[in-house]
């Protein structure tokens, strides 16, 4: 990867205070604010362009997750002031170009791309749907792929990680069989989406030459359920952090950054919710939340978690594994015993 420089202007010096971002010849430029220097960074004469925003603030009571609102406008600066009575948010930050050449269907399509990323990272509850995106030219796609790839670049530089994946930690999996972890997956993959068996044999055929149409079809018609995912062993203690109670085993980690817990794949809470738990709503809605989604299961008299979900916190987390209030820092520990405070001490 190759070094970039970034100029950073901190117009009061300080560094949660208005700034601007840049990039050598990047033909945009990046704001971004506190909520209580709103007015300040409306009149900023950079905000008369077209350019796209991102507001985030406070939790979303049902999902746990912090809220954020991504907009576009030719006219940030007309756009933003129409943002002033919405209360959730706490900072803004803009992206706008330098000159006239961004016009309304680029940001159109900015938007459209950083919805996209932002849904499928899930760190943040978005306040608006998918937008419709624009239309535009190869070579004008090119241009605004090279934007976005800069906002990604400076967005955890003024200070939000809407963009950042809960990245797993590297673990040492066991060897599994190719034809599990491949062409049996790719063929029951084809079935759930609802293809029939011609068109999915042309697709197993052109993916997997030389593939046998009797052993194709004999995992095409086998009505069986997909292994239960299970963790692998890690080369490094600690990267993978447990939750265990009454038979239920939570399996995590922090996010990079720490500010986040992700529960993995295949990890278990417990079915019956402690009579406490009406003292923690907001986590006890994102557990419903999560069984409703089909996010979290019943299986072997447990809740299994189809997919690995992004909490706000460890506590959060082990909150949802326990069926009601739990201090992450202590429920969370490594395979050999060690809690998360004591991680962190």
């Amino acid at each position: 990867m190759n070094a970039t420089k970034i100029t950073l202007l901190l117009l009061k010096g300080e560094g949660n205070s208005l700034r601007i971002a840049e990039i050598g010849n990047w033909i945009g430029v990046a704001l971004a604010a506190p909520r209580t220097e709103w007015d300040e960074l409306c009149q900023r004469p950079e905000l008369g362009k077209a350019g796209v925003y991102i507001l985030s603030g406070g939790m979303d009571p049902v999902s746990g997750l912090r809220r954020a609102y991504i907009g576009e406008a030719e006219n940030v600066g007309e756009r933003l002031k129409q943002h002033k009575t919405n209360e959730f948010w706490d900072s803004a930050i803009v992206f706008i170009s330098r000159d006239d050449n961004v016009n309304k269907a680029h940001v159109r399509y900015l938007e459209n791309r950083l919805l996209t990323e932002a849904n499928k990272i899930g760190r943040f509850k978005l306040d608006q749907n998918q937008a419709g995106g624009a239309k535009l030219s190869e070579g004008d796609r090119e241009v605004m792929e090279d934007f976005l790839y800069r906002i990604r670049q400076l967005l955890p530089v003024l200070g939000s990680d809407i963009l950042i994946p809960a990245a797993h930690p590297t673990a040492s999996k066991k060897p599994t069989p190719v034809s599990l972890i491949g062409r049996t997956a790719f063929i029951r993959k084809l079935r759930d989406e609802g293809n029939n068996w011609n068109t999915a044999w042309e697709k197993i055929l052109a993916k997997y030459p030389g593939s046998s149409i009797a052993n194709c079809k004999k995992v095409w018609e086998k009505k069986e359920r997909p292994p239960k995912f299970v963790e692998a062993p890690l080369t490094a203690p600690g990267e993978i952090l447990f939750c265990p109670l009454k038979g239920a085993m939570g399996r995590g980690h922090r996010t990079p950054d720490g500010d986040s817990f992700v529960v993995l794949k295949g990890s278990t809470a417990v079915l019956q919710e402690r009579d406490s738990s009406e003292k923690w709503p907001q986590h006890m809605a994102v557990r419903k939340r999560l069984i409703a989604d089909g996010t979290l299961v019943e299986k072997d008299d447990f809740y299994e978690f189809t997919n690995s979900f992004v909490f706000s916190s460890p506590s959060a987390a082990a909150t949802v594994i326990h069926g009601g209030p739990a201090n992450g820092l202590i429920s969370w520990r490594t395979q050999d015993g060690t809690t998360l405070k004591e991680l962190d001490a």
